[in-house]
């Protein structure tokens, strides 16, 4: 038996390396993705247990002088606490060997280790202490600093000692970043920055953080600024690597699909192609069983080639510690694709099916083959489509009003300084077309039982309107509009009501909200006057020159333009998705490479002997390929099509399910139609002409004693 599996493998290359291929890419990449996933939990949980992570944290702008944190020290949700200094300083303070290198508009700042919790940690996880001379930088920068060099904060050298792990704020969608310097260091350069404090506190668990946050709240405690919990601060270190890593899984489960019916198609064919032998198998009183195991065997030893081939490659790239997992992924991938073989295999065996198979007809199988190709390029374009998609849709200015940003051309944040002058400049400057400020509070909202401190933004919110999920803006002072996450968190929905500062408020609209946790609120006028901060969107024609100048004015502000914003908070996830889009595009191609080179060797053998008599008919090989190849390419381009409408109709769903998790609803999906009508069709189907012609070489190897058979 084995000598006969041996012998059918070689003489029938093409089918034994498609599924090695299919195996190998189906293991590949469902492995990779949940590596990656497992991976970055597993990174991000060790590094916040270590760090010991606050499960409440309160940012607090201004002094702290007079506050009573004592009745919050005492409550029994309460278990630790600290106030942590932090000195935010303006960015173009901050120069390795003399040159500024952060581009982007996030708070960056210094501070020194704790002594309790919420510990900077080394790349092993461990404990840092720096000398007063040193300086460790934040791993988000490790690409413009290099260990060792001089880091000038604030007109003070410091040489840098290396990276560090930040769990609280080293995040890509953290709005702010601590380097690390000595308690002495710390306190040289403080008049050439801002002070802000760290509130912090830890209870028996993650779970307590949202019951010391509403105490925090009820005992009107300093809180100008973000506050955010444990499950936040781990949602954001996971974010954008857990996105990449769910769609190469994604990618995966799609690859599977396509590997299962293609695997189908070579099962039918062999089985035509050994239905001779199948019939003296039986006559000679073989089982059915029998010869069903031994079909299953064949390609059970190709698919375990192919899964051992990505186990091995995955082993080699990825941490050794996630050995376990790929190891079990690779089985199970592995045990459906045997399973899915034996239970083909064991319906298209038999004399009955043998005859069933006789009787159907070899145009019949011809017409199978096409719209099999054009299904399966279907699906394969949807699995090079969708990260593609995603990647272009969050990189377009629509996605920001999905996100709780104005789409403007330029936004400016002011912690309290200047309001009033920067509105003034803005509304005397003539290169400014239309510009509006938003002043935000924290204010507690209440509905039924069930309350949240979050902030709430004021202002004319049409000015510059975001994308609503369900319902409009608040216009009346007694309407309010809540983000997706925060109505989820109240159980609340459009025209119930809520109680905010003594007030009822009515709900008009839900809004996606990535800022903030997102969880906010809108509102058309504050009912509070302690504004924790402030920011104005603005129009021109001439965003350099306005950036220039409010920079120079107003030097304690955040002023960049809405498209530099989005890169600097989502950049990291983009690129990230990009990888997946590269990967799912590569993997896409692989497989349609594998199936159209199997099909047209595949219809080469199956219609050998009308070939053979054309040729005895004086047709050349060069006359026969090109319908065959042309048949080939109208199949892939009929599925590129149907691709193209399975993505249109079901690419936005997907990615909706995607970025609920960031709390962005409403989401306009915005593919690259040039990447997407053009680069992925023009790719699919050079791909299949070239790789059909490959196949079709086979036309090649036809014989003259073939020819004379053929005759006969």
């Amino acid at each position: 038996m084995t000598d006969t599996i041996l012998s059918d493998i070689r003489k029938n290359p093409v089918q034994s390396i498609a599924v090695v291929a299919f195996a190998f890419t189906s293991c590949f990449l469902i492995a990779l993705g949940a590596m990656m996933y497992s991976l970055l939990l597993g990174s991000v949980d060790r590094s916040m247990e270590a760090s010991l992570t606050p499960h409440f944290l309160q940012m607090h702008s201004g002094s702290i002088e007079g506050a009573d944190f004592y009745a919050f020290l005492d409550s029994p949700e309460v278990e630790a606490f600290q106030i942590l200094p932090y000195l935010n300083i303006d960015n173009n303070a901050f120069l390795f060997e003399g040159k500024p290198f952060i581009k982007g508009g996030d708070d960056n700042g210094v501070c020194f280790q704790s002594e309790s919790f919420d510990f900077l940690l080394s790349s092993d996880r461990e404990i840092l202490t720096v000398d007063d001379g040193g300086i460790y930088v934040p791993s988000y920068y490790s690409s413009s600093v290099t260990e060792g060099g001089t880091l000038s904060v604030a007109g003070k050298e410091l040489v840098v000692r290396g990276f560090l792990t930040d769990a609280q704020m080293g995040s890509s969608l953290s709005s702010s970043k601590r380097f690390l310097v000595s308690r002495n260091t710390f306190e040289i350069p403080r008049e050439s920055g801002r002070v802000e404090y760290l509130i912090e506190a830890r209870g028996s668990d993650a779970s307590s953080a949202g019951k010391i946050g509403s105490l925090y709240a009820a005992l009107d405690l300093p809180s100008n600024g973000p506050a955010v919990t444990y499950s936040l601060i781990r949602m954001m270190n996971a974010l954008s690597e857990g996105i990449m890593a769910v769609l190469i899984i994604l990618s995966g489960i799609i690859a599977t699909l396509i590997s299962l019916v293609s695997l189908r198609y070579i099962f039918l064919i062999a089985s035509e192609r050994d239905e001779r032998r199948i019939a003296i198998y039986e006559a000679m009183g073989i089982r059915k069983s029998v010869i069903v195991a031994s079909c299953t065997l064949k390609y059970a030893l190709l698919m375990a080639i192919g899964a051992l081939l990505s186990f091995l490659v995955l082993l080699a790239v990825m941490d050794s510690s996630e050995s376990g997992i790929s190891l079990l992924i690779h089985f199970s991938v592995f045990f459906l694709l045997v399973l899915w073989a034996f239970s083909i295999l064991f319906r298209i065996t038999g004399k009955d099916i043998v005859a069933a198979l006789r009787m159907r007809g070899r145009k019949k199988r011809g017409k199978g083959a096409l719209l099999l190709i054009a299904v399966l390029s279907a699906l394969m374009y949807f699995l090079a489509f969708l990260p593609g998609g995603a990647s272009s849709t969050l990189s377009s200015r629509s996605f920001v009003s999905s996100m709780g940003i104005g789409d403007a051309d330029i936004r400016i944040d002011l912690k309290g300084e200047g309001r009033d002058e920067v509105e003034e400049y803005l509304s005397s400057a003539s290169y400014v077309s239309s510009y509006a400020l938003y002043d935000t509070f924290r204010v507690n909202v209440l509905s039924g039982d069930v309350s949240a401190a979050v902030p709430a933004e004021s202002g004319d919110h049409g000015a510059f309107p975001l994308t609503y999920a369900e319902g409009r803006l608040p216009v009346k002072d007694d309407e309010t509009a809540l983000s997706v996450l925060l109505a989820k968190d109240l159980g609340a929905g459009v025209g119930d009501t809520v109680v905010m500062e003594g007030g009822t408020y009515t709900v008009v609209g839900l809004y996606g909200d990535i800022t903030n946790g997102g969880r906010t609120c809108k509102v058309a006028r504050s009912p509070l006057s302690d504004v924790m901060w402030t920011v104005a969107y603005v129009n021109t024609p001439e965003p350099g020159r306005l950036l220039g100048e409010i920079r120079t004015l107003f030097p304690l502000s955040k002023a960049d333009t809405i498209d530099a914003y989005v890169t600097n908070l989502y950049g990291r996830t983009i690129e990230n998705i990009g990888f997946a889009s590269d990967v799912a595009f590569a993997a896409a191609m692989l497989i349609e490479a594998i199936l159209l080179v199997l099909i047209s060797s595949l219809m080469t053998e199956r219609d050998r002997r009308t070939i053979t008599l054309k040729l005895a008919t004086g047709i050349r090989r060069g006359e026969i390929i090109p319908g065959y190849v042309l048949r080939l390419g109208a199949s892939v381009a009929a599925g590129v099509a149907l691709g193209v409408v399975l993505a249109m109709v079901f690419g936005p769903a997907v990615l909706s399910l995607m970025l609920s998790a960031l709390g962005a609803s409403g989401v306009s999906f915005t593919p690259s139609y040039i990447h997407s009508l053009i680069v992925l069709p023009l790719s699919f189907l050079s791909v299949s002409l070239i790789s059909a012609l490959a196949g079709m070489l086979t036309v090649f190897q036809i014989r003259p004693s073939d020819i004379r058979r053929a005759l006969l």
